[in-house]
């Protein structure tokens, strides 16, 4: 069986043998990592009415899924369901097939210490340990607390990523990124402090249907600012998904390093472990996992931003991107979406820097006091333009030719606000007094 989170090697490359290089080939390898990790997501006794429904009439396709959940069965489950900090929020690790059920010892009870904390509620579960609400004795406070149960503690491997997933975290200060208050170790257990959060997770709202364009756009934002945060550290999530953003009263907010990955120290050529995970190792969720990541290559920032692409059209439309889809609108929004999701990392936004600045752009309305602008500027040019050929003709009539004269209709307020009314106004009145000097 392959560590929590990982996908075995041979799996990884029964999915690379999918992608191909062609696009009609990157399109069925679309389609079957799309029902893969859609089978993978629901109760085992929905599976196989979801199969035969999404695969009808295409029986290439039902073998080629059916590969792939039989090379995952041989090689064990690898996924891990990240503990999150929803009241309700309960990973798909849980489903009683899943070989990554927690197998810990009993949960704490309500009232239980640990330390300074007293635990107020169970929260979630997951491959990595169990979250609780908890409350911060000394500072009178709420807390989330993750802990790793003593049996867990004794696998080195966890008990590495736990530690180095605190680490990360610590280093990471932004206001969309769940933030990091104490480490701890009681009674043969260690556990994380975080901050506790009281939100909607973003699976569940999408749930209930995509989210109004301006709303996913304002969450698109803070999620990238979340990640330009991480990566300016060096460290790339590899499991964003909106089951890993929590929506807030103070806006959308990245959880779970478990599987995050830091890069090599270039300033200083440090030799620290660089991933969670081991080399050569596709660790992730499928459906959200960028071609390089499936692949068990390096990743890097872009490898983020692929999964980024997905979530944002997932928030707009309700759905991730299949073949044959309608294209986003406005256009802006579809040409972002898809150099995120380019195959190729050098194709796709270089960094999140730059992704930010083409999100700015997109779905973007003019502001008041720029349709004024506009409305003033074109008005005065259209005035010099007029004075222009008014003097013009003049000086091509011969002396004798009576005069023209040149009527100046009331401008209308075509704009959204019946406040810019007097600019229509203005403009007539300016209009007027421009050809009386001529």
């Amino acid at each position: 069986m392959t560590a929590p989170g990982r996908l075995d090697p041979a799996v990884g490359r029964l999915l690379h043998s999918f992608g191909g290089s062609k696009p009609v080939q990157a399109d069925r390898w679309q389609r079957v990592k799309d029902i893969f990790g859609a089978v993978l997501e629901r109760p085992a006794q929905e599976r196989e009415a979801f199969l035969q429904q999404a695969c009808i009439g295409d029986g290439d396709l039902r073998r080629d899924v059916d590969s792939l959940l039989t090379a995952r069965a041989e090689a064990g489950a690898f996924l891990s369901g990240p503990a999150s900090l929803g009241e309700m929020d309960r990973p798909p690790s849980l489903t009683p097939d899943s070989s990554e059920e927690i197998t810990s010892s009993a949960r704490l009870p309500i009232g239980a210490r640990l330390g300074p904390y007293e635990v107020v509620s169970f929260l979630a579960a997951g491959g990595m340990g169990e979250v609780y609400k908890a409350r911060d004795t000394r500072l009178d406070r709420l807390v989330a607390i993750k802990v790793l149960p003593p049996d867990f503690a004794a696998d080195p491997q966890r008990a590495g990523r736990f530690e180095r997933e605190a680490r990360i975290i610590s280093r990471l200060n932004h206001p969309h990124i769940c933030a990091l208050y104490d480490v701890g170790h009681h009674d043969g257990s260690s556990f994380l402090v975080m901050e506790y959060l009281e939100g909607e997770n973003l699976a569940d709202r999408l749930r209930s249907g995509p989210l109004p364009l301006e709303e996913a756009l304002e969450y698109a934002r803070q999620i990238a600012e979340a990640l330009e945060e991480a990566h300016q550290h060096g460290v790339v999530h590899r499991d964003l998904k909106p089951a890993n953003i929590l929506l807030t009263k103070q806006g959308a907010k990245l959880l779970d390093f478990g599987i995050a990955r830091r890069q090599p120290d270039e300033a200083t050529g440090s030799s620290r472990p660089r991933t969670l995970t081991g080399e050569g190792l596709a660790v992730g969720t499928p459906g959200y996992m960028a071609p390089e990541q499936l692949e068990g290559k390096d990743v890097d920032e872009r490898t983020d931003i692929f999964a980024f692409g997905l979530l944002v059209h997932e928030m707009v439309t309700g759905e991730r991107p299949f073949p044959g889809r309608e294209p986003l609108a406005p256009p802006a929004l579809e040409g972002f979406v898809q150099r995120c999701l380019a195959r190729d990392p050098a194709d796709r936004w270089p960094s999140c820097g730059a992704l930010l600045a083409a999100l700015a752009t997109v779905g973007r309305t003019p502001s008041r006091r720029r349709l004024a602008v506009v409305a003033v500027v074109g008005g005065l040019l259209f005035a010099a333009a007029l004075a222009l050929w008014t003097l013009r003709e003049r000086r091509a009539l011969p002396a004798d030719t009576p005069g023209k004269s040149i009527a100046v209709l009331p401008f209308q307020n075509l704009s959204p606000s019946p406040e810019n009314a007097y600019f229509a106004d203005g403009m007539t009145e300016d209009i007027l007094t421009q050809l009386a000097k001529i």
